[in-house]
């Protein structure tokens, strides 16, 4: 998944309630982009699109099966990401 399609220009009325709190879906937008934003918080990093694009390139590394368990992809997020 490219960092322009989960940030898209047209906001998403569609999305309802909040993401899963124990697995992420690389298929779903709106949990990605929730993964990515509070991931940058919790790494203390700026909102930028580079650091998103780290992040996401970090999440399309991973490779087990889905569902994801939140914890499992921020672990590996947190070995593999590359920032700028």
């Amino acid at each position: 998944m490219l960092l322009n399609e989960l940030w898209p220009d047209e906001d998403n009325k569609k999305v309802v309630g909040k993401p899963d709190a124990l697995y992420v879906s690389k298929t779903e937008k709106y949990e990605l982009r929730h993964f990515i934003e509070h991931f940058l918080d919790s790494a203390g990093k700026a909102h930028t699109a580079a650091n998103r694009q780290a992040v996401l390139s970090a999440i399309n590394a991973y490779t087990g099966g889905a569902p994801v368990p939140r914890t499992t992809l921020t672990t590996h997020v947190q070995k593999t990401v590359r920032w700028p």
